[in-house]
């Protein structure tokens, strides 16, 4: 309807304007990861980082719940996968891949829960795919921590 139509362009510029905000985060999230010492030495504010990471996490979880539902797995498995397919920490990498591959597994699960004339719920093809990385990854931290 008409009036979802108007929210949707309201949700796509949201996510526009988080987009671009993820962007000008890629060098503190470098810095971030080669270490909190490293970061400061670097002028990051270290304080300032974490809440813009968790504020933008939050309105991007929220914007898509609104607009998607609950689709679980996606927000966890997605980057797990990223992490491996690219073996990079370099965010400028895994920001973007990020985005398109959680926006290609999502269509995916939408695409199984149309072929099954919706007898399927999102979130359970959702979790079907997510969860065997989700284990895999769980498995794979606790061999590293034994290690």
């Amino acid at each position: 309807d008409s009036v979802h139509g108007h929210a949707g362009w309201w949700y796509f510029a949201a996510i526009i304007i988080c987009l671009f905000v993820s962007a000008l985060l890629i060098r503190p999230l470098n810095a971030l990861v080669l270490g909190n010492e490293y970061a400061a030495s670097s002028g990051i504010d270290l304080k300032k980082t974490r809440t813009m990471v968790i504020l933008l996490t939050g309105v991007l979880t929220a914007i898509v719940t609104v607009y998607c539902g609950p689709v679980g797995f996606i927000g966890i498995a997605v980057p797990q996968i990223i992490r491996q397919l690219i073996r990079s920490k370099n965010h400028l990498l895994l920001i973007p891949a990020t985005f398109i591959c959680g926006s290609v597994l999502a269509l995916a699960a939408d695409i199984i829960v149309r072929l099954s004339n919706g007898t399927l719920p999102l979130n359970t093809v959702t979790a079907l795919i997510g969860a065997p990385i989700i284990i895999w990854t769980i498995i794979k931290m606790n061999a590293r921590a034994e290690n």
